[in-house]
């Protein structure tokens, strides 16, 4: 419930912080040695996403352009994933040997049947999504004090150029 639920934080940057970062914490020991198994991608993409947005909002710019490169380079890595490929979601103590139907809102259990799962479009999250938040006009008003630097232009084309894939 704490990884996956909707936040309402857009009113407290620093809030939006710490449970972001938490989260994204929380998705690394999902894995083993600290990796993030592919099925959390999207989820850790979107939650990077909110806490790049938030530290710019907070004034904190180096800091939000390394959350803003983890958001990209989580959509990345997901882009080579076709609907409905299985994906690992980690340590089989945790898991059992589940996967995630990557973008079909299923969980495909290890005796071949298969469950649904609540908050898909989080676990999905990918390219179309980022490039929208790095460029919507309302709703990611945190990004407003980079929008005109190069840097962030430079963001905004790469998540461009994985939409056109």
């Amino acid at each position: 419930h704490l990884l996956a639920r909707p936040s309402r934080n857009r009113n407290d940057a620093k809030r939006s912080i710490a449970l972001n970062g938490l989260q994204l914490d929380m998705i690394s020991l999902l894995g083993e040695n600290g990796e993030v198994p592919p099925a959390w991608y999207g989820l850790c993409a979107w939650r990077a996403i909110i806490k790049a947005a938030a530290l710019f909002g907070g004034g904190q710019k180096e800091e939000g352009y390394e959350a803003l490169e983890l958001a990209i380079g989580y959509c990345e890595k997901s882009s080579s994933f076709k609907e409905g490929d299985l994906l690992d979601l980690g340590n089989p103590y945790f898991f059992s040997g589940a996967k995630l139907v990557w973008r079909k809102g299923m969980l495909h259990l290890p005796d071949g049947t298969k469950e649904p799962i609540n908050y898909d479009w989080e676990m999905g999250y990918g390219a179309q999504n980022l490039f929208y938040a790095l460029t919507a006009s309302r709703g990611w008003e945190w990004f407003n004090s980079v929008r005109n630097e190069e840097r962030f232009k430079a963001y905004i084309e790469r998540a461009r150029s994985m939409t056109n894939k």
